[in-house]
């Protein structure tokens, strides 16, 4: 990393210090983590795939229907970073590609009826912990095929996640 890394860090850790209310923290989360990380289309995702319901809030804003919801709820397992989050609970910055080609992710149902409506080519996503089966996530988004996040951005998530996760559970605490 170098200075200008680290002072992106820490605006964007004392700016989610600032979020005071629980409701509050995806949207202003969203925000800052999309100043610090170059992507798309950035998502605060909450998935219980036993009880197949998801949420989603997207920034640049924009709503994602029912139907979407119920995709990602329903085929959360074909998701190779939620596959190895469920098996190992292991919730640090992780990429698609880390797991599968992007040929194999298009190959998925998942892909095909969510993933390319948006659309996603390359994702980054890291968890906020959360009680299971429920997880709480942050994605991160590139939509140009060959532009996949590089491991200055899985750093600076990795730094970020602890704070993130402080945070919200502090603002939860103040509601």
């Amino acid at each position: 990393l170098d200075e200008r890394d680290v002072r992106l860090l820490v605006d964007t850790i004392h700016g989610l210090h600032d979020v005071l209310a629980a409701d509050a923290f995806p949207q202003a989360s969203l925000e800052l983590t999309a100043a610090m990380v170059r992507n798309d289309l950035i998502g605060f995702n909450e998935v219980d795939p036993v009880a197949g319901r998801a949420t989603s809030l997207v920034h640049p804003w924009m709503e994602l229907s029912d139907e979407q919801h119920r995709t990602l709820a329903e085929l959360s397992h074909e998701h190779p970073v939620i596959a190895h989050i469920e098996s190992t609970g292991d919730g640090s910055a992780y990429k698609i590609s880390d797991f599968i080609t992007l040929e194999e992710f298009h190959r998925r149902r998942i892909y095909r009826e969510l993933y390319a409506d948006l659309p996603m080519e390359h994702q980054i996503s890291l968890t906020l912990p959360s009680v299971r089966p429920r997880i709480v996530a942050m994605a991160l988004n590139r939509c140009e095929p060959g532009d996949d996040f590089d491991e200055r951005d899985r750093l600076m998530l990795n730094l970020l996640r602890p704070h993130l996760a402080q945070s919200f559970e502090q603002a939860k605490e103040r509601d």
